[in-house]
């Protein structure tokens, strides 16, 4: 199992990603570079968790997932100790080459990088580097749900 999860990405896939991350057991930070994204993001992930208690998907306990979850403001504070990156920005093959060459500089060496994307081929994106473990991971909205 993965400790250490940084997802990348507030948005409509990335508050949902560090919800599941974070039910599952892991340490997750998760950051935007909107700040107005980052900052909904813990009213996002709040209500999601409280539809699947409501729900009886799960139950509210201690210790609590979402004090599993960091919000940060930084790409380089979000992947200092992260085991596994999992990308969720735009799908916009410019975005995700500049994110992906500032992963290669930011990143811990062993970090497994993950892509949510739904319709790049990432890997010409990916530096050389990186490329031996980065993969795809493609969710369905919202994924804690789904």
């Amino acid at each position: 199992m993965f400790r250490n999860v940084a997802v990348l990405g507030a948005g409509t896939m990335g508050h949902g990603l560090a919800l599941v991350h974070a039910l599952a057991g892991a340490n997750v930070t998760i950051t935007d570079v909107q700040p107005e994204t980052l900052a909904r993001a813990a009213g996002l992930i709040r209500a999601a968790f409280d539809v699947l208690v409501e729900s009886g998907e799960i139950e509210a306990h201690a210790p609590h997932p979402l004090e599993r979850i960091r919000f940060v403001p930084t790409l380089a504070e979000a992947v200092s100790d992260a085991d596994l990156v999992v990308e969720a920005v735009v799908e916009n093959a410019d975005v995700k080459r500049a994110l992906l060459a500032e992963l290669d500089r930011l990143a811990p060496p062993e970090t497994v990088i993950a892509s949510n994307t739904s319709n790049l081929d990432v890997f010409p994106l990916v530096p050389d580097r990186l490329l031996e473990r980065t993969l795809i991971v493609h969710w369905y909205a919202p994924p804690y749900i789904i």
